[in-house]
Formats: structure tokens, C-alpha cells, sequence
């Protein structure tokens, strides 16, 4: 699989636009995908692009970005899924989902949901705020199950 991104990259804050250069001005990034497929069977491909990993501060002020995009492609075989809800819901947490070395990320969404698909094993995560009114919280040992979907039980983060 092969995404091609184009030439004009760039992060807003706000009203202010903070332009982003792909490395070596390369815009093809290919990622290696196989599935063998049957006939009459419908399948999921994903291709989750990590901004999280993907744009880096490399000076604060004035603000200057590095960018390096990071990209994996997958198929939803062998994939599981884990959800739930953050509140208070309008502050829009990042969410990390660590396993060993590796992460993945995701933000909530307007209703405070957030869902991941993963491999099946044991998670831990780590929800920033990216608000200093409310803390950090941290689950461990989350178990995510071949085949199935692990709904958690409302995440509330509290107030500093």
C-alpha cells in the first residue's frame, strides 16, 4: 500500500498555521500488506496515521515543527478492539495504548469516546489530559482478547 501525501503540509493552533516539510520532500510512503483473501468476504484495511509520532517541537519559541510522518497498514484479522469513554468529554484527551516499548495513540472525540484496535495482550494506559487543570491517569494490565471488543468502565480524571 502506498499513500501519497502531496506537498502542502500544515498544523494550525488556533488561527496560526505552522507549516510542515516532509523529509527529503518525499510524498510516497509504502508499507507492506499481506492478505490473503477469500471470495465473498468483506475485510477491513487500516491505515492509521500516528500525528502523534508524526510531528515533534523541536524549538518552542518561536515554535518549529519536525515532521516525519509515521504510518502502519493493517487488516482487521487478528485485530481486537478497546473502547471507552473519558469525561469530563470536552477536553479531548491524547490516549496512549503501551505494550512493551511500542504505543499507539488516539484522542476522544466530542462524546468522550476513544477506540483502538489492537493486538490482543495485556495494555497499559495512559491518559493525558493536555489540560493542567485535570491529572494524568494511568490503567495497567488491561487485557484485550483475541476476537473481541473490551468496553471499560468511565474513565473520570480528576481535577488538579
Amino acid at each position: 500500500i502506498t499513500l501519497k501525501l502531496g506537498t502542502s503540509h500544515a498544523l494550525y493552533q488556533g488561527d496560526t498555521r505552522y507549516p510542515l516539510t516532509l523529509p527529503s520532500d518525499i510524498t510516497d510512503y509504502s508499507q507492506s500488506l499481506k492478505v490473503n483473501l477469500d471470495a465473498g468476504i468483506s475485510y477491513d484495511l487500516v491505515l492509521d496515521f500516528d500525528l502523534e509520532k508524526s510531528i515533534r517541537v523541536t524549538q518552542t519559541s518561536p515554535l518549529k515543527l519536525a515532521y516525519t510522518p509515521t504510518i502502519q497498514a493493517y487488516t482487521s484479522i487478528g485485530r481486537s478492539e478497546l473502547n471507552g469513554t473519558v469525561f469530563p468529554t470536552d477536553i479531548k484527551p491524547a490516549i496512549y495504548a503501551i505494550s512493551g516499548r511500542d504505543s499507539v495513540s488516539t484522542h476522544t472525540n466530542s462524546s468522550g469516546a476513544f477506540l483502538f484496535r489492537l493486538s490482543p495482550g495485556l495494555y497499559t494506559l495512559y491518559i493525558d489530559p493536555k489540560d493542567n487543570r485535570f491529572a494524568t491517569d494511568t490503567l495497567f494490565n488491561v487485557e484485550v482478547k483475541t476476537d473481541q471488543r473490551t468496553t471499560l468502565d468511565r474513565i473520570t480524571l480528576s481535577r488538579r
